[in-house]
Formats: C-alpha cells, sequence, structure tokens
C-alpha cells in the first residue's frame, strides 16, 4: 500500500512539473489563436484530462458547447464496444426457400442481411462475395430459379437516419445511410465530362451501373476545385447534379450514395448468375423483412470483428459505419432515437455530462450535433481505455487524434502521452490550412507526461 501511495504522489509531482512547464507555451498559443484575423466570431473550447485520474488539467471554455463534425465518432466507437450483446462479427447469409426438383430451384434464392456495413470490401476480405456465391449455387447443379433472388435488408430503412442532415450531403458518397445489406460501402461513381470553362458538364455513365438512377446535370465547368453535389436521398432515383467542377479535366468522377444498396445486390447477383447460365424466372428484388420464412443456407459471410470496425471507422472516418452502429446500440433496426439515447446512457458511465451533449446522429456530419470539449475529451479517455490508441492516427507528432472538419467547424480529439484532450473552434473564418495549422501548434504544446 506504501508503494502504491509514493508511485502516485510521485505521478502528482511529475504531471505538476510538466503541466508547470508547458502551460504557459499552451496557454500563450491559445491566446495567439483567438487573435487571428478571421477569429473575432469565433468560439474556441479546449480541454485536457488526465488519463490516469480524470481530472482536468486545463481547460477555455471547457463546458460550453461545440459542433464537434466528425471527432463526434469517438462516441459511437466506444459505446458500440461497451454494449453488451452486439456480435463480434456480423454475418450475411445465402440460402433459399423452396425445394430443388433434378437442377432446378423450385423458390427463391435469397440474401438475408444483419447490418455489416464493410461487406463487399477488399479490406474485409469479402471483395469477391458475390463471385464466390454464384459459384456456390452453380456447384450446387441448380441451373433454374423459378423465383426470385431476394435481398432481406430487416427493418433498416435509412428512413429516420440523416434527416438531421443537410439536403446536399444525403445524395453523396459521404452522406450514404445505413441498410441491413451495404455493399461496398453504399457508394457509386459517376463520370461527368469537364471542358472549357463555363460549358456545362455531362453526365456520362455510373459505375457500377444502376438500373433506373437518371442524373440531370447543371454543373459547369469553373475553377479548379470540385464543388460538385448530388442532390437525392434514399430511393430517390431521379436525382440532380449541381454546382463546379474543375474545367478541362476530360472526364471526371464523384461519387455518389446508392439509393437502394439492398437492391443492387440483388440485382448484381442475378447478373452473375445469368452470365454463368443460371436462369431466372422471376427478378432481383429486395423486401424490409428479417425472416423469410425456413431457410436452407447456402453459405455465411462474417465481418472483420467490431473492434477492427470501429478502427476502420475512426481512420477513414467512415460515416456509413458510424450509422449502422448506431442502430445496433439501439437493439432496435432502424430506431435512431434508442442508438442516441443508448449513447447518452454510454456517455453518463464515461462521466460525461448529457446536459453537454446534444446528438443528431451518430456520424457528427449534421451541424445539429452539439458536445462540450470536457465531454469530447473524456470519450477519448474511454476509448483509450477500451482499444489504446490503435484506433487512432498519429496526426500530430506524439497525438493520436480523431479530427473533424466541416465548413467553418474544426475540432480535434485523442490522446497526448498521458492526457486525453480535446480542442474546438466554430464559426472561425481563418483558412482551413491556417486554423489546422494553428490547432496542431497548440496540440503540440500539450504536455505528454
Amino acid at each position: 500500500m506504501k508503494d502504491i501511495v509514493i508511485r502516485l504522489l510521485v505521478l502528482i509531482g511529475c504531471t505538476l512539473q510538466a503541466s508547470a512547464q508547458t502551460l504557459p507555451d499552451l496557454q500563450s498559443n491559445w491566446k495567439e489563436l483567438s487573435q487571428l484575423n478571421g477569429m473575432r466570431q469565433a468560439q474556441m473550447g479546449i480541454a485536457i484530462i488526465n488519463l490516469t485520474t480524470g481530472q482536468t488539467l486545463w481547460q477555455s471554455n471547457g463546458e460550453k458547447c461545440f459542433i464537434p463534425a466528425s471527432a463526434q465518432k469517438l462516441l459511437i466507437a466506444a459505446t458500440a464496444l461497451s454494449t453488451p450483446g452486439i456480435a463480434p462479427n456480423f454475418l450475411t447469409r445465402l440460402g433459399y426457400t423452396g425445394k430443388r426438383n433434378g437442377d432446378i430451384l423450385e423458390g427463391d434464392l435469397v440474401i438475408i442481411g444483419n447490418g455489416d456495413p464493410t461487406l463487399g470490401m477488399d479490406w474485409a476480405g469479402t471483395e469477391g462475395t458475390l463471385e464466390q456465391w454464384a459459384q456456390q449455387v452453380f456447384g450446387l447443379g441448380i441451373r433454374q430459379i423459378s423465383g426470385n433472388v431476394i435481398a432481406y435488408a430487416g427493418n433498416w430503412s435509412s428512413d429516420e437516419n440523416g434527416k438531421e442532415w443537410l439536403y446536399e450531403d444525403v445524395g453523396n458518397y459521404y452522406g450514404a445511410g445505413p441498410s441491413g445489406l451495404c455493399w461496398k460501402e453504399n457508394l457509386y461513381e459517376l463520370t461527368l465530362t469537364s471542358s472549357s470553362p463555363g460549358s456545362l458538364c455531362q453526365v456520362l455513365w455510373t459505375s457500377p451501373a444502376i438500373p433506373g438512377l437518371v442524373h440531370h446535370s447543371s454543373v459547369m465547368a469553373k475553377g479548379t476545385q470540385d464543388q460538385a453535389y448530388i442532390l437525392g436521398g434514399f430511393e430517390q432515383w431521379d436525382r440532380k447534379v449541381v454546382g463546379t467542377l474543375p474545367a478541362h479535366k476530360g472526364q471526371y468522377v464523384i461519387k455518389g450514395a446508392v439509393p437502394d444498396p439492398a437492391l443492387l445486390i440483388a440485382q448484381q447477383l442475378a447478373e452473375i448468375l445469368q452470365k454463368k447460365g443460371i436462369k431466372l424466372i422471376g427478378k432481383p428484388m429486395r423486401q424490409y423483412s428479417a425472416n423469410p420464412g425456413f431457410v436452407k443456407d447456402i453459405d455465411t459471410v462474417y465481418s472483420p470483428s467490431l473492434k477492427k470496425i470501429c478502427r476502420r471507422m475512426l481512420w477513414e472516418s467512415q460515416n456509413l459505419y458510424a450509422e449502422n452502429l448506431l442502430l445496433h446500440v439501439s437493439k432496435s433496426q432502424n430506431n435512431v432515437l434508442g442508438g442516441l439515447q443508448a449513447i447518452k446512457q454510454w456517455a453518463k458511465t464515461a462521466g460525461i455530462d448529457t446536459f453537454q451533449l446534444r446528438l443528431a446522429d451518430a456520424s457528427g456530419l449534421s451541424p445539429l450535433n452539439a458536445i462540450s470539449p470536457v465531454s469530447l475529451a473524456l470519450a477519448a479517455r474511454s476509448w483509450y481505455k477500451l482499444d489504446k490508441t490503435e484506433g487512432l492516427r498519429e496526426q500530430v507528432p506524439g497525438a493520436y487524434t480523431k479530427s473533424g472538419y466541416i465548413n467553418g467547424v474544426r475540432s480535434y480529439a485523442g490522446v497526448k502521452g498521458n492526457y486525453a484532450f480535446a480542442v474546438m473552434v466554430n464559426f472561425f473564418q481563418v483558412s482551413p490550412s491556417e486554423m489546422r495549422k494553428q490547432m496542431e501548434k497548440i496540440i503540440l504544446t500539450i504536455p505528454a507526461q
């Protein structure tokens, strides 16, 4: 017991010494940021918390609420890993209903999803899933399917998800909504022309081809920046493309959110089956149901572990993964409010004051989210306890961070040495590159010990 007390006193002494040496520099850099041109109307907040004790080393506006952008993903990651009953892997099943009669399947070929957001991704080892399934069906001796190819997406409609997002976001790849059956992160590529300044950028094609999806372009070739947006949400097949694209690029690719991922899986599998010589009497279709009745399984595909999904979500700032996990933690499919409530319940266990937490989604894409720097730093501390720094990038030397950025908003949260921290700035009019430089300068002066 005496040794423990001595070690604790040494730790406290080292912490006080480190803070005494570095806090003046930190406070000076913080003041310097506040005095930049373009910061007069900005809101700034910072909190630095000891990983061991949970005590606040220093804060400024630490209990005020700020828009966090993608740094908010730390909350859903920690909630998911702390929620009992979430499978370590999510599975997707291929099977059939009805019966076999020689080489004829007198029933439906069915795909049953369970909310795996990584299906079809190379990093998850499932990129060739549809080809594998088609080969397995062929290998069973089936040469004709009298029914349909049906994708069962459970009750995972995206109607409730994303309703607090900006309309210009929901049709684009980063605004892809969750689905019980996701495929290649629910995105597609749209290729347009780009010629002389002032000319209309014409739509050429999508990859993959999506039956029934139509785009109307008013995009103009102008300037050097990609400012084009696809307008259209879940199950909206008639879409507008607006904004500008860099001139003189020939062909230019932007990315959109697939309007119905589960249906696309069924369509692509049906196409591959037919190329293998398997005749389909019915058609590909999607059902919002989790139970197609008795199914004879052909194959089961497992996702990477929950921890790996969370890491990838943070590394790539993957909104789709965050929103799918939100529905998993809700314990009730398509219950967004239940998922948000689950995050708040977890937050209490992390010592977060839920009065300093307003949530509209899990990914941080909505500008209606708000969280205090103290709460975000506590979330980073909790993440560290669950996965150390494995889920975070060393974006600043010595500091493992999750960043967030939307127009006029930048935030960093993470761990440096023995401290968890959050640095948040809203409504700035400084250039994004200058803001990043100044915020990283502040993070560099956070003490490591």
